[in-house]
Formats: structure tokens, sequence, C-alpha cells
């Protein structure tokens, strides 16, 4: 009897070690805190996690992609804040897909989808601070980005996927599955296109980062020459407040669009597709991506409405490439004052 005992003995401390050691190496440290996600280290340093955890995003936006294409022209579901703000059953499913690849390589991570979360700036607000507050490392996710794109059969619906590292980005996703474009950025990596590098925006002397491929930054594009996206919120005050700017930005540059997803345009952004992205009342999971994406190119900039560096708790964000930043700052400043 004790003999069969020390066996279940060695078995349980067996089991217990290969959890601790997890299937892809990953040392795990075991805290008693259930509010917080427990941290993980890699063996081979945290490089190892954040190469895996682009390669495991790309694999889960690309499995929704599928589901996004599959499910063009979806009944709506329901409705959040107004008519505007509304919901299918395809988001559900995508945010599933993604969160089972994400949890069976990454199972002590914090996920933090879109569809976790109560409609609302103060609900948004809450969940973003605390789970960058609470988890090392935390999973911003937006599974389907224009649903109002999608119920409509407009082919401008991307899955974006982020991955935080104590509040900082390291990892961005964005799969526009209609037009097979996905878009990956690793800090201080650059971004790449399909797994090609378009732009590189460091200069880290690390001779092991392959050159662009794009040819030297072309000179700094002036306002009256680009073409500029403006956000469509679903908050009545939000929305009049973007239909002002574009009638003050309007007559100063070439065009403006008014586009959703938010993901897809701060990916434009970046290729320069378009020149700047003025968005207003947007959440975390909506730009956390495609904010690494820009910034990780030559020329990307991104700042909230008063100039400041972009945070994840900001809901007025701005991006830009081409050198334009500061001049569309300054257009977009002055055409808020004019509205107080």
């Amino acid at each position: 009897e004790i003999r069969h005992m020390m066996h279940n003995m060695i078995k349980l401390v067996s089991t217990l070690a290969l959890l601790s050691y997890g299937s892809f190496g990953f040392i795990v440290e075991r805290r008693s805190v259930p509010t917080r996600a427990i941290n993980v280290r890699s063996s081979h340093g945290d490089d190892t996690i954040i190469a895996r955890a682009a390669s495991v995003a790309e694999i889960a936006a690309r499995a929704a992609g599928t589901e996004i294409l599959e499910g063009m022209g979806a009944m709506v579901k329901s409705e959040k804040l107004n008519h505007k703000d509304i919901v299918t059953a395809v988001d559900g499913r995508c945010q599933d897909i993604i969160r089972r690849e994400i949890e069976a390589a990454f199972p002590f991570h914090f996920f933090l989808g879109e569809e976790d979360v109560p409609p609302g700036a103060a609900e948004a607000a809450a969940a973003i601070e605390s789970g960058l507050a609470l988890n090392e490392w935390c999973w911003i996710v937006d599974p389907v980005d224009g649903t109002t794109n999608l119920a409509a059969g407009l082919p401008l619906v991307t899955t974006s996927i982020a991955l935080a590292r104590n509040g900082i980005v390291q990892v961005g996703v964005v799969f526009d599955p209609s037009h097979g474009e996905c878009f990956t950025a690793i800090r201080g990596k650059g971004a790449y296109l399909n797994g090609e590098r378009f732009k590189d925006g460091h200069d880290n002397g690390d001779v092991s980062v392959e050159p662009p491929l794009s040819s030297p930054p072309a000179p700094p594009l002036a306002l009256k020459d680009a073409v500029l996206c403006v956000g469509c919120p679903p908050l009545p005050s939000a929305f009049q407040r973007n239909v002002h700017v574009i009638a003050s930005l309007g007559p100063k540059c070439r065009g403006v669009r008014m586009l959703s997803s938010a993901a897809l345009i701060y990916c434009w952004v970046a290729l320069g597709r378009i020149g700047a992205y003025v968005a207003t009342d947007i959440n975390a999971w909506d730009f956390a991506a495609g904010k690494l994406i820009v910034e990780e190119t030559v020329g990307g900039v991104c700042s909230n409405h008063e100039g400041a560096p972009l945070r994840l708790t900001d809901r007025d964000t701005l991006c830009s490439s081409g050198g334009l930043h500061d001049e569309v700052l300054g257009a977009l400043k002055e055409a808020l004052a004019m509205r107080k």
C-alpha cells in the first residue's frame, strides 16, 4: 500500500513538472494571486515568446479570416450602443477561433477580446486598463473590425490581434481576408506584408535585420497632395465631430474618405495608401495592432488629438506617414478649436 502511494506521488510530481515546463519549453512561474495572469518566461528569452506569438497570431487571424469570408452579408444579431453599433454571429465565432489558437500556445497569457467587454467607453477603458495593469502578457483582439461592412457585404473587414507585454505592444497582426493581405509587425523588427518587409522605421544597427524592400523614403508629402481618412464612429457626438473635421480638412487636401475598419486604415497609412487617419472615440482593440504597424514604418507616427504619443488608453487617435503628421495635427487642432 505504501509502495502504491509512493507511485501515485511520483506520477503527480512528474505531471506538475511537465505542466511547469510547457509544450514549448516555457518556464511557468506560478503565483497564488488569482486576479493576475501567471508570468511566462522562455528559456531562450522573451524574443522566443514574441516570435512565436507573431506566428500564432498570423495563424489565428487567417483562420478567423476564413470565417469572415464565409460570413459576409451576415444578419445582424444584436445592437450595442445604438443601431450603428452592431454584432453578428460571425463576431463571436471569430473570437472563439482566435482564442483557441492563442490559449493552446500561451495558456497563461491574458486574453482580452472585444466580444467579452460590455459596450460603452467607460467599460472599454476599464477593460483595457485592468488587462494591462494586472497582466505581464496581454492579448488585445478585435475578431471582426468592420462589422457593419461585414453585414452589408462590403469587403473592408479585418481581424486585429496584438500582444502587449507590461503595457507595450510587442506584436501586431491585421489580416484583410478580402484582399489576402496580412500585415505583421514586431517591435524593433519592422513591418511586413504577407511575410515581405515593406518598410523599416528603425536604424538600430542590427545587421541581422534584412533591409527594407522599398526604395529610400520619398520626400515628405504635402497636405495638399494627400488623401486623408476620417472614421465613422457610432456615437452621434463623435460622428458630428468627425463631420466637422472633414469639412475643415477637406479643402486643404486632395481628398477625404470616411472608411472603416480602423485596423485596416492604420495599415493603409503604413503603406502610404492613405496619408493620415483621424479617428474619434475608438477602442484599444481597434488600433493596438495597427499602431505598432505604423510605428514600425519609415515616417509612421501615431498620437492622440492633442499631439501626445498615442497610448492604448486614448480614444481619439491620429496616425500618419510621409512626414504629414505635424501639418495634419495643426489643421486638426485648428478645426476642433473652431468647433468649440
